[in-house]
């Protein structure tokens, strides 16, 4: 059986590639990822459409194409280990002649996520999959979509696309109830891609080393983390890697960084899953801002499930130093950890391979 799957793995975030790895692994040398990238001949892509310079007219227009120029995108060596569809520039281009296979499918990560992965509303359509023939199954796997529902109008865009799904999971059990309520019945909840592999699995294909000795704490970051967190980070032996700084670090290195870290603190979905993986204690910081709630809704989910909501921070940062040290000191039951993401990843493999036979 041919598949083709729809996600985002050429962004450079380590966490996009692995979840995209580990789905491709599972679907087997049938499948091939799309290569949509738009952002490669369209500037307009570099200032995405929400932001603050948007609304100075021309001037926008100018420092998108600055940037189109000198700080374009180069393809992280990761996504060579990846098989993928030609590449494709436009959406009328992609509907023109779209890729062959018998199944599509939407997933994973934040592809569903109304507002942060669209940098030009026209491009939604693909991770809907919204191309090939009518007669192409079409299903999604552990879709999220960054929140527990849509905008109204983003809803009615996208809801045509949806009702020509065969079947549909999504990540983050509290998106069930929306897609309920708008007519999506038998919506699943899965796992994301990157748990569908055991630790043994990562250590043995990325040739992850064991460090007994190490006593380092891993940050991994994409935004400055709270004042009680760097307090308790004073003096204390520390490996940090942040988003925006280390694009073309290979995702070996990565992984090997949260696998023999004494300690990881993050604000990364994936960071996070990668740390419960290799039975690293860990806190996660979370985004504290405007779309909070929305932006938080995986780490809930996710912590949920395994009973470990208290290692996430507070959106006010009203912890303190020793409040901190706690957390990150308490005990883990990982023989329970581990019992439940089995049993996860077992439902979550017999839904997939029954979606794509059925």
């Amino acid at each position: 059986m041919k598949t083709c799957t729809v996600t985002f793995y050429y962004s450079g975030n380590f966490g996009a590639f692995l979840q995209t790895w580990a789905l491709q692994r599972f679907l087997g040398e049938s499948n091939t990822l799309l290569y949509f990238n738009p952002s490669d001949v369209n500037y307009r892509f570099y200032i995405k459409k929400n932001s603050r310079w948007r609304k100075i007219p021309f001037f926008w227009r100018f420092l998108a194409l600055y940037r189109y120029i000198f700080q374009r995108r180069k393809i992280p060596d990761n996504v060579c280990m990846l098989r993928h569809t030609r590449k494709y520039y436009s959406l009328k281009e992609l509907i023109k002649n779209p890729p062959e296979a018998d199944v599509y499918i939407a997933g994973s990560d934040q592809i569903w996520n109304s507002k942060k992965m669209f940098y030009d509303e026209t491009n939604f359509e693909p991770y809907f999959l919204g191309f090939g023939s009518p007669n192409t199954k079409r299903i999604a796997y552990a879709a999220s979509m960054g929140g527990k529902e849509w905008p109204v109008t983003y809803t009615q865009k996208v809801l045509p696309y949806l009702r020509k799904f065969h079947a549909i999971s999504v990540r983050e059990e509290s998106s069930v109830p929306f897609l309920n309520s708008i007519g999506l019945e038998n919506v699943a909840v899965t796992c994301d891609p990157t748990i569908l592999w055991t630790a043994d699995v990562y250590r043995a294909y990325f040739h992850l080393e064991e460090n007994k000795h190490s006593e380092n704490i891993f940050i991994y970051r994409f935004r400055k983390y709270p004042v009680s967190v760097q307090q308790f980070l004073n003096g204390k032996k520390t490996i940090e890697f942040v988003f925006s700084e280390c694009k073309q670090v290979p995702v070996s290195q990565w992984l090997y960084n949260i696998s023999n870290a004494e300690f990881v603190i993050t604000d990364s979905f994936h960071g996070t899953v990668f740390s419960i993986l290799f039975h690293k204690p860990f806190i996660i910081f979370p985004i504290a801002r405007k779309n909070a709630i929305i932006g938080n809704e995986r780490f809930h989910s996710l912590l949920k499930k395994i009973n470990l909501q208290y290692r996430l921070l507070s959106i006010n940062e009203t912890e303190t130093k020793e409040e901190v040290e706690k957390i990150l000191y308490s005990p883990i039951d990982w023989e329970q950890v581990d019992r439940i993401l089995e049993e996860w990843r077992i439902y979550s493999a017999n839904w997939l391979r029954s979606a794509l036979e059925n």
